[in-house]
């Protein structure tokens, strides 16, 4: 049966996509945001909530690369069903008035099996409706974003309430050879039990191009991982009836901590440097403090009760010897037991050969690799 997701203010079916093996943190970050039961799959966490929480996830989720509106479902068995379907969905509601929309189609168990010509059709209605068509892909970026699945004959059709994905926070202009994602680093943040602190330090002592304490940082002082003034969503006619197009700006206030880096590498401290620049812009928060330093001699002269967080290098996309950094971080953290909590990522599997033994808290999968996050040290009270 045909359904169409109008903007009557009624209940709304989202998508949130995430990276493999962050279901469990992001379903719960959506629980704190407001959302109630969810259904979580690989790489996603689907939901049906209000248009008022929808806004709120598609501003705040840190750990969602993207939300996605569900605004049609139609049977699509052969090209002259799925033309009727498209032409009856309410594109022109969800798209914004102007600017290129990236068209993106996965089919699968279906008789319209060939994804280029269900991207053709799904082009030719939003030029119906007066837009510009992107293939997903393409080098320029767009306003807005399409996504139509067919599975089994039966297509939806979802759009993107924020066209620019989550981990492009807008500060981060320069990546090193391995950098985390911002949303990645969220939810490191997250299960690691991190919180800010009055007066408190936060070190990581292989910060590479900083995104974990710029993503600390931004949690501390309440930065919006996405502009809601700049949500796809509050473009549109139909985003603009919820209410998304009077959107306030956040209340942005002062860090309360202290956000120490370090890298043996002066290019990735340079690269951190400019993003902490970038980050900070017109906002009055005080610099990241960074420096070129050995990884060891940066824990051996951390302040007391500091907390650590940080992805130690894995020697697949370094010229590190990971398992030589793994024992060199081990020696360095048998001289601190004073510092506060202590996590580490690692994502060459030798940790605990390396004598880093402590509690997973996290498994997930990145580019390929299977990736722990350890708990060695709980912070105390």
């Amino acid at each position: 049966m045909s359904g169409y997701r109008h903007d009557d203010g009624g209940p709304v079916d989202l998508l949130c996509v995430c990276a493999p093996g962050l279901e469990r943190l992001l379903q719960a970050e959506l629980k704190a945001l407001g959302a109630g039961p969810t259904t979580p799959g690989r790489g996603t966490v689907q939901l049906t909530t209000t248009p008022a929480v929808a806004l709120q996830i598609a501003r705040w989720s840190r750990i969602a690369e993207a939300v996605r509106l569900q605004i049609a479902t139609f049977p699509a068995r052969d090209v002259r069903a799925l033309d009727r379907g498209l032409a009856a969905a309410p594109l022109d509601a969800w798209l914004p008035a102007r600017g290129a929309v990236r068209v993106d189609v996965a089919c699968a168990r279906s008789r319209l099996y060939h994804s280029g010509l269900v991207t053709e059709r799904l082009a030719e209605a939003v030029r119906a409706c007066g837009r510009t068509p992107e293939i997903s892909g393409a080098a320029r970026e767009a306003v807005a974003m399409l996504h139509l699945r067919l599975f089994r004959d039966e297509a939806v059709l979802r759009v993107e309430l924020a066209a620019a994905r989550a981990h492009r926070r807008g500060w981060r202009e320069h990546v090193g050879v391995a950098s985390l994602r911002e949303t990645v680093a969220a939810a490191i943040l997250r299960a690691s039990g991190w919180q800010p602190r009055e007066g408190g330090a936060l070190l990581d002592p292989c910060c590479g191009a900083g995104t974990i304490l710029l993503e600390a940082r931004a949690i501390d002082a309440g930065i919006p991982p996405r502009d809601p003034r700049a949500l796809a969503v509050a473009q549109c006619d139909a985003g603009r009836r919820w209410g998304a197009g009077q959107a306030e700006a956040a209340a942005i206030g002062a860090s309360r901590g202290a956000y120490l880096g370090s890298d043996r590498d002066p290019d990735a401290v340079a690269a951190a440097r400019h993003n902490d620049a970038s980050q900070r812009g017109r906002l009055s928060l005080p610099p990241l403090a960074l420096a070129v330093r050995d990884l060891a001699d940066a824990i051996a002269d951390a302040p007391a009760g500091a907390d650590l967080v940080c992805n130690l290098p894995w020697g697949k996309r370094t010229d590190d010897d990971a398992y030589a950094t793994l024992r060199r971080v081990a020696g360095a953290l048998r001289g601190r037991r004073d510092l506060g909590l202590v996590t580490v990522l690692d994502g060459s599997g030798r940790a605990h050969e390396a004598g880093l033994r402590g509690r997973p808290l996290l498994r997930y999968e990145q580019g390929g690799a299977k990736v722990t996050l350890l708990e060695l040290r709980r912070r105390k009270g």
